[in-house]
């Protein structure tokens, strides 16, 4: 029996978990993992400020799916507290750290998403910090 496609999605929160969903929705077959650096998964950043301005009182409120939930739901294998170290492109596969363990692991993938956000850059001007 051939073995079936595998989407490998680095980074867990919104537009992770998004891309994850649409592929298993797309192709239900398909062998979708998450790596997560984090504890929590499926939180939009744009939801952060409710928290720290105390409108959201528990941060929990602000997750929308956990990673027990989404295997379960979705059928979606979810792995917190691992760090994608190194991707290589020719073989397809990715150096991970399980936090954890503090071990490091191969995962292999056939499609590669990409998906741990970014930081602002404040661009050089008088009087910036």
């Amino acid at each position: 029996m051939p073995s079936r496609e595998k989407l490998v999605v680095i980074g867990g929160v919104a537009a992770g978990m998004s891309a994850a969903s649409s592929a298993k929705r797309a192709k239900p077959e398909m062998k979708v993992v998450v790596l997560e650096r984090d504890l929590h998964i499926s939180y939009g950043a744009c939801s952060l400020p409710y928290y720290i301005s105390d409108d959201v009182k528990d941060f929990h409120d602000l997750i929308v799916l956990t990673p027990q939930a989404a295997e379960k739901e979705r059928g979606i294998k979810v792995l917190t507290r691992h760090e994608a170290l190194s991707i290589d492109k020719e073989s397809k596969q990715i150096l991970v750290k399980d936090l954890n363990g503090n071990k490091e692991v191969e995962i292999s993938y056939d499609k590669l998403v990409l998906a741990t956000g970014g930081l602002p850059v404040v661009p050089p001007s008088q009087g910036s910090i």
